[in-house]
């Protein structure tokens, strides 16, 4: 560090190119080196699109993030992903005030990347929480649509997130439960298909549709069959025991190629698939 800010004030080009034409302050935004940044252009583009406050940012490095900011670093600035710096403070190791950073100095909080992702599509895939409310907080829109046209609820309950799933409901009043992507599925469907039981319960308590069809007319329950996860078909299949209210799994359901969930059960080659058929055939009082 002492030898690079020598070399600065010796006279060394700050924006001198190396490595993908990183400059040095693309390497001090990575490494937290705060006291060289000012010295450095803050705007500086690698040959990926990176800036340093995309570094930053990914990195977590919250003063040099504020440092750049206030050097009027372009907050909007895309790389060839198509990413701002805050999809990228989304997908840091961890937690960070970075997202409020942005959001303070008025970030498009709905920006979306090549793939149609917002930063909350990505946050609600990493499970960030925390930056995950300060997006909502901010007008983040908990609707938004990929590519694929999956939500960041899908996002969040292919993960398994349920503190996200449930403040995402929360922020849409429950509209997105029947949300459904390229493939008709739903966040229900998404989440029995990953073996994400908590999901499952608190999507059916929120009144999910338990015999919603995808694409291949597969319910939630042939998802979670077919993927070997007993906890969830399990979950699915006792809802509604006792009530007449709940609307309970239907057992009976063909999909496209005309198969039941226990027929997919018995198709499986392993012993989780033998002992989902197993409980099936009790649910539908086939076996004691």
């Amino acid at each position: 560090e002492e030898d690079l800010n020598a070399a600065i004030f010796s006279g060394l080009n700050p924006n001198i190119t190396g490595h993908k034409a990183q400059t040095p302050l693309h390497v001090a935004a990575a490494l937290n080196k705060l006291d060289i940044s000012n010295t450095l252009s803050v705007n500086a583009t690698a040959q990926d699109g990176v800036t340093p406050l995309h570094v930053a940012s990914q990195n977590g490095n919250e003063e040099i993030v504020a440092c750049l900011i206030k050097n009027k670093a372009k907050i909007e600035s895309v790389d060839k992903l198509g990413r701002t710096a805050l999809h990228w403070v989304a997908v840091a190791p961890k937690e960070n005030a970075i997202v409020n950073e942005l959001l303070s100095a008025k970030v498009n909080v709905n920006a979306l990347d090549n793939e149609k992702r917002s930063a909350l599509h990505l946050a609600a895939m990493e499970g960030k929480l925390l930056t995950v409310a300060s997006l909502l907080s901010h007008k983040g829109k908990a609707g938004a649509k990929d590519k694929n046209g999956s939500t960041p609820m899908h996002y969040a309950a292919a993960g398994g997130h349920v503190g996200i799933v449930s403040a995402l409901l929360q922020a849409q009043k429950k509209k997105g439960l029947e949300e459904r992507n390229t493939w008709k599925k739903t966040a229900l469907h998404i989440a029995a298909e990953k073996g994400h039981s908590n999901v499952v319960t608190l999507l059916l308590e929120t009144g999910a549709k338990i015999n919603s069809k995808d694409q291949n007319k597969d319910t939630p329950l042939h998802s979670a069959v077919r993927g070997g996860h007993q906890e969830v078909v399990r979950t699915l299949v006792e809802w509604g025991q006792g009530s007449s209210q709940k609307k309970r799994a239907d057992f009976q359901a063909t999909n496209s190629v005309g198969k039941t969930a226990l027929q997919l059960a018995q198709n499986g080659d392993t012993q989780e698939h033998e002992s989902i058929a197993t409980l099936l055939k009790k649910k539908m009082l086939l076996v004691k």
